[in-house]
């Protein structure tokens, strides 16, 4: 049986500086910024070679796809109006809501389970992420799947 491919999804955070400024540095080539992959690892700080090693096995997650699903789940304080709040959040973001379901909380708090599709239009999934954690009544947030259309 022939190896197979495995992916993960790690948060930025816990990526090393070496794959970051490749992240940065094919971010410079897409948008034109630079001409070269020389200028560009030059300006990001990392060597040719660096680059070249990781250069197709690193991407942003979803990045340059057309459509796609992505499922993410809220742990979110029993309260009215939260998770109203979250389909306004979901809403500024053009994201297609696909399906939702949500537990009777126990202990105050509600698991919600969001099914939500990107289109051409919907803003940046880190920002949307972003966003939800610093909403002081979610206390939680996490992408359980994803896959392009």
């Amino acid at each position: 049986m022939a190896d197979r491919q495995k992916y993960y999804i790690i948060q930025k955070k816990a990526l090393p500086s070496s794959i970051l400024k490749v992240l940065e540095a094919q971010e410079l080539l897409d948008n034109g910024v630079v001409k070269s992959i020389s200028e560009a690892t030059e300006r990001v700080g990392i060597s040719r070679s660096v680059f070249y090693k990781y250069q197709h096995a690193v991407k942003p997650f979803y990045k340059d796809e057309a459509q796609r699903t992505v499922t993410i789940g809220l742990n979110l304080l029993d309260s009215p109006g939260i998770l109203s709040d979250v389909l306004g959040i979901l809403a500024t973001f053009n994201f297609n809501l696909l399906t939702i379901n949500q537990t009777i909380p126990i202990n105050g708090i509600a698991n919600v389970t969001l099914t939500l599709e990107t289109l051409n239009n919907t803003k940046d999934l880190e920002q949307l992420i972003q966003i939800l954690e610093e909403h002081q009544s979610i206390k939680s947030v996490r992408i359980l799947a994803g896959e392009t259309i």
